[in-house]
């Protein structure tokens, strides 16, 4: 059984929410803890299933965020600004991203080189990325969404930095969990809408406005 790919349409809606995911979360580290972009890349990484007789599942890169500007179209990417492509495939095993969905855990490493999963990292030009230069750490959370005890894994924002003294490290994972799990918990019910069935353009453009709007109010919450 193959993957049945989801139609060009329905992964531009799912781009695009994934865009603004990204411009909020930037907005939200620059105000928090001075955040700076040019020495970060950060990548929203989406699971798609195939359910029928088994479950299969494939992690594809979604929007893109490299040297502070958001690629969330496939008409946007050019190779030369770094990002060649989206819909690229991750595997679910050999990857930081696939060790965060299957524990289900925030992966957080101040020390790629030195980690105990260093023989994990994938390098970005798997994926026609072309960051030119070289990542030291990584954090990896899990976007899912949460019924009762149970939660559905939809994918991971993948941050990584060339900056060896970041502002990730600096600030702690309980303060950095606070900032950004909020804003993927929100998120990811429209990501799974998303996913679940092709809307038209009214109901896409409805759906990223109150996509939007949520993002926002959580973002003054914080």
């Amino acid at each position: 059984m193959r993957i049945k790919e989801l139609p060009d349409e329905q992964w531009a809606l799912i781009h695009k929410l994934n865009g603004q995911l990204i411009a909020i979360l930037e907005d939200l580290l620059v105000r928090e803890i001075s955040w700076n972009p040019s020495e970060w890349i950060l990548t929203v990484l989406v699971m798609q299933r195939t359910t029928e007789e088994t479950e299969e599942a494939v992690l594809k890169t979604s929007a893109t965020m490299l040297n502070g500007k958001i690629f969330d179209a496939k008409e946007k990417c050019d190779l030369e600004e770094g990002v060649g492509d989206l819909n690229r495939i991750v595997p679910l095993v050999k990857s930081f991203a696939g060790y965060c969905i299957r524990s289900g855990n925030i992966l957080w490493v101040d020390d790629i080189e030195n980690h105990p999963l260093h023989e994990d990292y994938r390098l970005y030009e798997y994926v026609n990325i072309r960051p030119g230069k070289t990542f030291v750490s990584e954090y990896v959370f899990p976007i899912a969404v949460k019924v009762g005890v149970n939660q559905t894994i939809l994918g991971v924002l993948n941050a990584e930095t060339t900056d060896e003294a970041n502002t990730f490290k600096n600030n702690g994972r309980h303060k950095l969990s606070q900032i950004i799990v909020p804003i993927l918990d929100s998120h990811a019910p429209f990501l799974l809408l998303s996913q679940m069935r092709m809307l038209n353009d009214r109901a896409a453009k409805s759906l990223l406005k109150a996509h939007s709007k949520v993002l926002e109010s959580m973002d003054r919450q914080l």
